[in-house]
C-alpha cells in the first residue's frame, strides 16, 4: 500500500510540475532570440546560430523543424525542451537504477526536478535541455556499455551535447569521474572516445577561441563564496531532502544503518555535483568576464541528485525507503506549485504600445533589449546586427519596426549612430515609445537614464506599466502631453 502511495505521488508530482509550469507566458529575451534565428528559414538559421549566438546550429535546426510542424507558439517553441527534460529525468532513473534499488532512484528523480534553474531550463526555448539530454544518455552508455562499440556510442552523444552547447564538454570531467570510480576496466575505452570527441569538436572549438576574445560577451557576475554555495547545493532541494529524510526516519521504523551508505559513492557524487561550479569558477577567472551561470552547468544537478538520494540508503528498512520518496514527491509537488517564475514580459508591453499606437502611427517605437551586444558600437553599424538588437519585435509586434537603441546613451562612440539615426528621427516628433529591458546593476536605472538623457531634447517620460524587467515608456513633448490629458 505505502508503495503504491509513493508511487503515485511520485507521478503526482510529476504532473503537477508540468501543469504549474508557464507554458503561456511571454517568451523571455533569450527565447525571442531562438525564435529570430530561426524565422527566416534553414539557411538562415545556420548563418544566425553561428554568427550571433555563437552555437552550431544543431538545437536551432531542430527547433526549425519542429516550428514547421507544430507552429510558432509559445507553447510549441517551449516544448521541445520539456520533452527533452522529461528525457533527462528518464535517463537519470536509469543511471540512479545502477546505484540503488526503484524507490531511492525515484527520489533521485524528484530531487533532480526541484533544482530552479534546470526548470528554467525546462521551460525554455534554448538549447540547454536538449544538450542535458545528450550528456545523461552518453553517461548511461558509460555505465552500462562494454567494448569498443560503446566507446563509439558515448562518444556519438557527447558530440551532440557539445555541438547542442558548446560548454556541455566540461561535463567530461564528471563522467572521468564516474569511469575512475566505477569502471576503471573501461578507462582505456574512455579515453579513446574522448579522443575522437576532441577531433570532431574541432570546428566548435575554433568558433570558442574566437569568442573568448570578446569580453563584452560575458555578463555573468563574477561567483561569491555564497554564490558558488548555492549554486552546487539549491536551497529548495536541500530542503526537500532534509524534510523527507526526518519524516522517514519518524514515520518509518527509526532505524539507520551505516553499513548500508557507500562513503566512495557518496564522495563520487560529491565531486560531480560541485565539479561544474568548480570548472566554471576556474575559467571565469582564466576569460575575459565571468561565465557562471548555472545554466551552464546543468549537468551537476544529476550529480546532486544522486548523490543526495545515496544518503536515503541509510534507512535500513524498504518502508522507510518509500516514505522518504512519498515525502519528497509531495513537497517537491508543493514547491513547483508554489514557484514564482519571474520573466519579462514583452508580449504585454508590446501590446500596451501597439495599441497607443493604433490612434497614431506616425510615433516611432525605440528598443533597447538587454542583449549583451548591445553594449559594442559595432552592433549598430550593419541592417543586419540592427535586426539581431530588435528582436524582440520580430515575435511580439509592437505597431513598428522599432529602431535600435543603445543602452548607454551618454557614451562617446555611440554618438555617430544617435546623430544618424536617432536624432532624425525625434526631431520631428512630438511623441515616441522606448522598449527596454532593465539590467540589473547598480546605480542609476535605465528609465532614469533614458528619462535624463530625452528631457535635454524636451520629452517627459511616463511608464505605462509593470512587466517584470521589460519596461514600457512613452515620451512626449510637454504640450503633446497636455493634449492627450
Amino acid at each position: 500500500m505505502l508503495r503504491r502511495s509513493a508511487e503515485a505521488a511520485f507521478w503526482a508530482s510529476c504532473a503537477i510540475w508540468l501543469l504549474c509550469l508557464p507554458w503561456r507566458a511571454s517568451l523571455w529575451l533569450d527565447e525571442l532570440v531562438s525564435y529570430w534565428v530561426i524565422k527566416d528559414g534553414l539557411r538562415e538559421t545556420w548563418a544566425r546560430a553561428v554568427t550571433f549566438q555563437g552555437q552550431s546550429p544543431l538545437y536551432y535546426s531542430i527547433l526549425w523543424v519542429w516550428t514547421r510542424l507544430f507552429g510558432i507558439s509559445e507553447l510549441a517553441l517551449r516544448l521541445p525542451s520539456v520533452l527533452c527534460a522529461l528525457g533527462s529525468g528518464f535517463l537519470l532513473y536509469k543511471i540512479g537504477r545502477q546505484f540503488f534499488d526503484r524507490s531511492t532512484a525515484l527520489t533521485a528523480v524528484v530531487l533532480f526536478f526541484s533544482v530552479n534553474s534546470l526548470v528554467i531550463a525546462s521551460i525554455s526555448a534554448r538549447p540547454y535541455s536538449l544538450a542535458l539530454l545528450f550528456f545523461l544518455a552518453a553517461t548511461l552508455v558509460l555505465l552500462t556499455g562494454t567494448g569498443r562499440s560503446s566507446a563509439i556510442a558515448y562518444g556519438t552523444l557527447m558530440l551532440g551535447s557539445y555541438y547542442a552547447h558548446y560548454l556541455f564538454i566540461f561535463g567530461a570531467g564528471a563522467q572521468l569521474l564516474l569511469i575512475i570510480f566505477c569502471r576503471p576496466r573501461q578507462l582505456a575505452n574512455f579515453m579513446l572516445a574522448l579522443l575522437l570527441v576532441a577531433i570532431f569538436a574541432i570546428p566548435g572549438a575554433l568558433q570558442i577561441m574566437t569568442l573568448s576574445t570578446q569580453a563584452e560577451l560575458s555578463f555573468a557576475p563574477y561567483p561569491s563564496f555564497g554564490g558558488f554555495f548555492t549554486a552546487a547545493f539549491p536551497v529548495a532541494t536541500l530542503v526537500v531532502w532534509f524534510a523527507a529524510i526526518v519524516a522517514g526516519y519518524f514515520f518509518g521504523s527509526g532505524r539507520l544503518s551505516t553499513e548500508r551508505i557507500n562513503p566512495m559513492l557518496l564522495l563520487l557524487f560529491l565531486l560531480w555535483c560541485i565539479c561544474g561550479p568548480l570548472i566554471f569558477l576556474a575559467v571565469s577567472n582564466l576569460h575575459h568576464g565571468s561565465l557562471f551561470l548555472e545554466r551552464y552547468f546543468l549537468w551537476s544537478a544529476a550529480g546532486l541528485a544522486l548523490g543526495l538520494a545515496a544518503t536515503v540508503t541509510i534507512m535500513a528498512q524498504e518502508r522507510d525507503r518509500w516514505i522518504v520518496l512519498l515525502i519528497c514527491a509531495v513537497l517537491a509537488g508543493y514547491f513547483a506549485s508554489a514557484r514564482h517564475f519571474i520573466f519579462e514580459d514583452w508580449r504585454s508591453a508590446a501590446a500596451v504600445v501597439r495599441e497607443r499606437l493604433d490612434s497614431n502611427s506616425s510615433s516611432s517605437v525605440l528598443i533597447s533589449s538587454g542583449l549583451i551586444e548591445a553594449r559594442s558600437a559595432e552592433f549598430y553599424t550593419s541592417s543586419e546586427r540592427q535586426d539581431y538588437l530588435r528582436s524582440p519585435l520580430s515575435y511580439y509586434a509592437a505597431g513598428a519596426a522599432g529602431t535600435a537603441l543603445p543602452p548607454n546613451l551618454e557614451e562617446g562612440k555611440f554618438s555617430a549612430y544617435l546623430q544618424e539615426h536617432i536624432a532624425p528621427m525625434l526631431g520631428a516628433q512630438q511623441e515616441f515609445y522606448v522598449l527596454a529591458r532593465e539590467p540589473r546593476a547598480d546605480g542609476p536605472s535605465l528609465e532614469e537614464r533614458y528619462a535624463q538623457f530625452f528631457a535635454q531634447a524636451g520629452f517627459e517620460s511616463q511608464r505605462l506599466g509593470d512587466f517584470g524587467e521589460v519596461i514600457a515608456l512613452r515620451f512626449t513633448r510637454p504640450g503633446k502631453a497636455q493634449e492627450q490629458n
